[in-house]
């Protein structure tokens, strides 16, 4: 074996090692590919070109040149124009054209782009998947034309198997990733569904008990008028069942399933109403501002089950944060493409968005922040169901609800609520 196969098949190796899982994305695959062909072929431009949908063209998806170490994609080539190249690509295990301008598959491209690009010789390898072709590897040598030896003939195969193997590899690994997060959520539905039926059972029958309490304390009330001790320690008995009250109906919020009839909303208009009740909350030992992009779409909701969700998540800032903390919401316009958002739907989208410069929220319980009973409060202050209903109300309207520590300090928490289609009457 000469030093120059040698070097072909260690590449080869080399490229079925890669650990696809790691790559950021397919285009990762064609960029390593067309670099390390054009560097052991030695020639100055190497492309990977994919057959579209209805197998009428194919599109170059990658192509390196090596001469400027530049990367490009792009070109179309339709079958009707070329049809003698996409006979070849079914028929050929390779298309070795050693003098590109006479070859028959590859001279129809003399005019049009062999000689606008200086390419005298050609080596295109077929990219399979389940006996069909979905693409080609094109090695384009400029200069001289060259002579291609049966070691680069086969190397190109291989080339072309392999990128077949990584492209199929990477979609595999990704459906598994997908897959893995669409069990990780319907295991936290269930989760939390079951958690639901426990908490609305409790809630009933707990508030039945305390309107059994607050009715015989009412009726306490009127016998005790002369015993003004007794009136005062019956008052503090009445608030405490109505504190209890408040967490059954807490219960209940975080249990109820049936969803209200949503209508279209304009955030912005929502926030300036919340903005009061949120100052109210912050008091003076919070900061509190927000801002809304102009030209904000319109979004399906319930403003009460929204004004909800903010006062949750700002009794938690003033919560964690010290006297004088500062708590920033805000409203913007964002459009997720396909893959973004791990279960989002592509489109556009309301970002609302709450940001803190506190102490941030612990490993431990970003993890399970959105549970019910999950909280970073001493015993005794809250119920650990804010953010549970929260994210409840957050996803029956078709959004998605997460938090993170910002790396400035503090916490974050996005909100992102599907925008009404433009062309969509919304319904009143």
């Amino acid at each position: 074996m000469t030093p120059h196969s040698r070097h072909l098949a260690d590449t080869l190796l080399k490229l079925a090692r890669l650990r696809v899982s790691e790559l950021p994305d397919e285009q990762e695959i064609f960029r390593l590919i067309t670099v390390a062909a054009a560097q052991c072929l030695e020639v100055d431009r190497v492309g990977v070109w994919l057959h579209a949908l209805d197998r009428q063209s194919i599109q170059c998806v990658a192509l390196y040149t090596l001469s400027t170490n530049h990367h490009t994609s792009g070109v179309r080539l339709d079958a009707k124009a070329y049809p003698a190249y996409f006979s070849a690509l079914e028929k050929e295990r390779a298309i070795v054209a050693n003098d590109a301008m006479t070859h028959p598959a590859t001279a129809c491209f003399a005019q049009s782009y062999l000689l606008a690009s200086g390419i005298s010789s050609m080596l295109d390898a077929p990219i399979y998947h389940d006996g069909v072709v979905i693409g080609v590897i094109c090695c384009e040598h400029v200069g001289k034309a060259r002579q291609w030896d049966e070691f680069e003939q086969h190397f190109a195969g291989s080339l072309a198997a392999c990128t077949a193997w990584l492209m199929e590899q990477f979609k595999h690994d990704r459906a598994e990733a997908e897959l893995k997060r669409h069990r990780e959520a319907m295991e936290r539905s269930s989760r939390l569904e079951a958690m639901g039926r426990i908490a609305a059972g409790c809630a009933h029958d707990f508030n039945n008990i305390l309107v059994s309490i607050s009715g015989y304390a009412d009726l306490l009330e009127g016998q005790l008028k002369k015993h003004p001790i007794l009136i005062k320690d019956l008052k503090r008995l009445q608030e405490a069942a109505e504190c209890g009250r408040g967490i059954t109906q807490q219960l209940m919020s975080f249990a109820r399933q049936e969803p209200v009839p949503p209508q279209a909303l304009d955030m912005a208009k929502v926030m300036a109403l919340i903005a009061g009740q949120i100052d109210a909350v912050a008091g003076d030992h919070l900061r509190f501002s927000w801002n809304a992009q102009a030209g904000l779409p319109l979004i399906m909701g319930v403003q009460q089950q929204l004004v909800q969700v903010a006062i949750n998540l700002a009794c938690n800032a003033r919560d964690a944060l010290a006297p004088g903390g500062k708590l920033v919401v805000s409203l913007e316009q964002i459009e997720l493409v396909h893959g973004e958002h791990s279960s989002l739907p592509a489109g556009l989208y309301v970002l609302w968005r709450f940001q803190d410069n506190g102490p941030g929220l612990p490993p431990v319980v970003l993890e399970h922040l959105f549970e019910p009973f999950i909280t970073t409060k001493p015993p005794g202050v809250g119920t650990g169901l804010g953010l549970a209903t929260s994210y409840g109300i957050i996803v029956r309207l078709g959004g998605s609800i997460d938090a993170s520590n910002r790396p400035e300090g503090g916490a974050e928490f996005r909100i992102l609520l599907p925008a009404i289609p433009a062309n969509q009457k919304a319904r009143p």
